[in-house]
Formats: C-alpha cells, structure tokens, sequence
C-alpha cells in the first residue's frame, strides 16, 4: 500500500466538480471560519483527511492479521515502520 507523506500535498491532480449535500449548520460553521471561497478547500482537506485515516486503518488491520492485536509494543513498532518516521 502507497503510504502519502504528510510533508507533501497528497492530491495534486486537476479539480473534478462533484454535486454534493451538507446540513445547512456545518456549511455555516465552515464558511464562518473560511469565508464562501474557503469551502472547497476546507472540504477538500477534510476528504484528504478521511482518506488518510482510512490509510491507516488498513496499515493497523494488515498489521494484526499478520502479528495479532496489538499493544503498546505493537504500536510503538508500526510507528517505527511508518515512511515518515525520523
């Protein structure tokens, strides 16, 4: 599995348009912070966001497959397989 490094962005192709639907609040709450133009790139970051956890969910899965549940000696040592580990 292609792990993306957070120093890099981790979508750099052309923007696609999608129709989508929010709870009127959270489009609110968003544009509160970002301003009207900031949506898209708030939405953007957060999918971003979701990918990457999903990333890592299937990095722990793949993990306890092979080697059980894991502990804080597990964890401590996918931590030190991650790529952006120093």
């Amino acid at each position: 599995m292609a792990v993306t490094s957070a120093a890099e962005p981790p979508f750099t192709g052309r923007a696609v348009k999608r129709s989508t639907s929010f709870p009127e609040d959270l489009i609110r709450e968003v544009e509160a912070r970002t301003g009207p133009r900031g949506f898209s790139a708030a939405a953007t970051e957060a999918l971003a966001h979701w990918v990457h956890m999903r990333q890592l969910q299937e990095i722990v899965e793949e993990y306890e497959q092979e080697h059980g549940p894991l502990d804080v000696d597990g964890v401590r040592e996918a931590l030190a397989e991650w790529p952006d580990a120093d």
